[in-house]
C-alpha cells in the first residue's frame, strides 16, 4: 500500500471510529453517497509532489525566487498529468473521495489577475491532459471559443463510470467551471 493509500485508509478509520455506524447505517450512507451527485464547491484541489531534482537544477542555474515559486506552483498543479504513477495516484484519490464534480479555485491572497490567469492555464492544461478521465464544463462565455486540437477530448459530455453506476466520476476542474469525469480511474 502506498503512503497516500494509507492516508486515505487512516482517515476512513478515524471517521468510522468517531461515527460508529452500524453495518446497515454504513451501507445506507455509502449507497446514498455513491448514487448522489457530489459537488465540491471550494476546491483547492490535489497538490502533486514537487520534483526536487528539477528545483535543485533551477537553483544551481541561478533561478530567481519568483522563477522558483512559479516552477513549484506549476509542478504542484500539473505533474499529475506528466508522470503515469502520479496520474494513477491522482485518479485513485478522486475515485476514493466520491466527489463527482469540483469547482476549481484559482484565486489567492491579493488576487493578482495575471497570477490567477496563470493558475487557470495550469488547471486547464491538467484537465485537457487527463481528457480520457475528466471533462471541463465551460461557461457559456467560453463554450463557443475554438479549442486547440489536442483539447477536444475535454469537451465531450460526461459519461457514466462503469464502477459507480450511472453517476459521473470526480475530477479537478478549472476556475469558474465544473469538471466531470468521463471514465473510472485507470
Amino acid at each position: 500500500m502506498n503512503p497516500w493509500e494509507e492516508g486515505i485508509q487512516q482517515a476512513r478509520a478515524a471517521a468510522l471510529a468517531i461515527l460508529q455506524p452500524s453495518e446497515s447505517e454504513l451501507e445506507h450512507g455509502l449507497a446514498l453517497h455513491r448514487d448522489a451527485v457530489v459537488c465540491e464547491s471550494y476546491s483547492l484541489g490535489l497538490q502533486a509532489p514537487i520534483d526536487g531534482e528539477a528545483v535543485a537544477k533551477a537553483v544551481e542555474s541561478g533561478a530567481s525566487e519568483v522563477e522558483l515559486q512559479y516552477l513549484s506552483e506549476r509542478m504542484r498543479m500539473t505533474r499529475w498529468a506528466a508522470a503515469d504513477e502520479l496520474k494513477t495516484e491522482y485518479l485513485a484519490a478522486w475515485e476514493a473521495s466520491g466527489v463527482t464534480c469540483s469547482f476549481q479555485n484559482t484565486g489567492e491572497e491579493g488576487n493578482d489577475p495575471m497570477r490567477m490567469l496563470g493558475r487557470l492555464a495550469h488547471y486547464t492544461h491538467l484537465t485537457d491532459r487527463l481528457g480520457d478521465h475528466v471533462a471541463r464544463a465551460p461557461s457559456r462565455a467560453t463554450s463557443s471559443l475554438p479549442r486547440p486540437p489536442d483539447a477536444t477530448a475535454s469537451t465531450r459530455p460526461a459519461t457514466a463510470s462503469p464502477c459507480r453506476g450511472s453517476r459521473p466520476r470526480s475530477s479537478r476542474s478549472c476556475a469558474s467551471s465544473a469538471s466531470f469525469s468521463s471514465s473510472a480511474a485507470a
